[in-house]
């Protein structure tokens, strides 16, 4: 996957190559167990994972999460568009943040001549353990992690995602494609603003993935699936009577995303926000926000500022008038009019296909630092 995503990147240019880690060389050395293959990357800082473990209760600042989800959905943009291929498995720990000033590789450098590591010797081969880089806070993400990546076509139908970003049509045994990396973002969006997940469907005491668990809990915060999208699901009488309505003894939580964000306060703001996730948080994946419909105008190489209103979690991501004016966006309209009002959000002209990935990037030179 890796050489296929190099041979994209030699293709065109797209903003999304600055925020996606390439493989610069990929060879392989002979050694005693065999033949080991190499991967050659450009170094880059930590994951948003370790940078949540340096906030208090691992809750980022607003402004620092729409600086992230704006250049990481440009880098899906350049998979899905450019590629057809579905990453499956974007969360914090697959997300680095850019490491902007090289400097401190030197004091890597320095510190590993001065003090030499000790290396685990393993079946004869040394293994060094990995030293720590300075954190880093430039609002840069790089996308990375490509193990669990798959093509769009043919369409793909098997049990896949990590459990805590699952999309709910891979819960339902549905078709799945592109849609699936918008539903994780989704959810890595409100995980980092609050902390923790919106969804634990383990059980601790024997730490397995419980199906019903899971579906009751998406049911607490999205409301019931449509029926027309669970009579699809092969378990649907196992979960279901036939209009739709939940059976399983599992009880659905009494909560809501209203009260799930809590760190966004009442008011105008919240209300936009609420809005902006529930159009990538959908059970319908055909509806659900595509990459080109929540990428804001804002040019990726400069940083987020907040002119756009000092409170505001959006700035470019939604319109000022959804966050202030007195005629909020209907909650039914859809997100390529936000920033495509000139033309349809799919390429085609019309807001009709949700299949067709158009992309506003492919044509641009690709952004330097």
């Amino acid at each position: 996957m890796l050489q296929r995503l190099g041979n994209f990147a030699q293709q065109a240019d797209h903003p999304g190559l600055e925020f996606t880690r390439l493989a610069q060389d990929i060879f392989q050395i002979d050694t005693s167990t065999g033949p080991h293959h190499c991967i050659v990357t450009e170094p880059q800082g930590a994951s948003i994972r370790t940078l949540q473990d340096v906030f208090p209760n691992a809750i980022l600042p607003k402004l620092l999460v729409k600086s992230l989800v704006h250049r990481l959905v440009i880098s899906i943009d350049w998979l899905h568009a450019t590629c057809g291929l579905v990453h499956t498995d974007i969360s914090p720990q697959n997300v680095l943040i850019k490491l902007e000033d090289d400097s401190v590789l030197k004091d890597i450098e320095k510190q590993e001549s001065q003090n030499p590591s000790t290396p685990v010797i393993s079946q004869g081969v040394p293994i060094y353990h990995s030293l720590a880089t300075m954190l880093e806070l430039s609002g840069l993400p790089v996308l990375t992690d490509f193990g669990q990546m798959r093509p769009s076509e043919p369409a793909n139908r098997d049990w896949w995602m990590s459990d805590l970003y699952r999309a709910p049509e891979v819960l339902l045994q549905l078709p799945w494609s592109f849609p699936v990396d918008i539903w994780s973002i989704g959810v890595m969006i409100l995980e980092l603003l609050e902390g923790k997940n919106l969804f634990d469907p383990i059980d601790r005491t024997d730490d397995h993935y419980v199906l019903p668990l899971a579906l009751a809990q998406y049911i607490g915060y999205l409301g019931p699936p449509p029926l027309e999208i669970i009579k699809q699901n092969p378990l649907f009488t196992t979960y279901f009577d036939d209009d739709g309505n939940w059976t399983s003894d599992v009880p659905i939580p009494q909560t809501s995303l209203e009260e799930f964000v809590t760190t966004i306060p009442p008011g105008k703001e919240k209300e936009a926000f609420l809005r902006f996730i529930r159009k990538i948080l959908t059970w319908d994946a055909e509806v659900r926000a595509t990459s080109v419909e929540i990428i804001p105008s804002h040019p990726p190489s400069q940083p987020i500022s907040l002119s756009h209103g000092q409170n505001s979690f959006f700035g470019n991501i939604l319109p000022e008038n959804s966050v202030h004016s007195q005629n909020p966006i209907p909650s039914g309209a859809p997100l390529a009019s936000f920033f495509h009002s000139s033309r349809g959000g799919y390429g085609d002209g019309s807001n009709t296909s949700r299949r067709a990935y158009w992309s506003p990037f492919r044509t641009l030179r690709r952004v330097s630092n």
